[in-house]
């Protein structure tokens, strides 16, 4: 009896995962195919962020709101944690190439001025 126990927990969770990785790859492809582009929707939304963060990044923190979880956003991949379910996929070239734009300090409007590394005037 506990044998099945542990298998249904696991799938539980398994589909709790996966459920997580397709609400993350909706939203990714939502933002890589906005029409007016990542800038504008985050703009759009008020998102800011810090440059140099994976899990303080204009794109983390929109995701993040999406999907109700914690999100690190990399070049490569884009990890989600909800409790105790994760799910990892690969990030689309659109929001890859937005990264390393605000990464190298080219959206300095999506700059938020109350994280560390953001740009101040005066």
């Amino acid at each position: 009896m506990s044998g099945t126990g542990t298998r249904l927990a696991g799938q539980r969770q398994n589909f709790t995962s996966q459920k997580l990785r397709v609400e993350l790859t909706t939203a990714l492809s939502e933002l890589a195919l906005a029409s007016g582009g990542v800038v504008s929707v985050l703009e759009e939304n008020g998102i800011k962020g810090t440059m140099g963060s994976d899990d303080l990044c204009p794109v983390a923190l929109w995701l993040g709101a999406r999907v109700n979880a914690e999100v690190h956003v990399g070049i490569r991949h884009v990890r989600a944690r909800q409790g105790q379910h994760s799910a990892e996929v690969p990030t689309p070239g659109e929001i890859s190439d937005f990264v390393a734009q605000f990464d190298a300090g080219h959206c300095p409007q999506l700059v938020s001025p109350f994280h560390p590394g953001a740009r101040q005037d005066g």
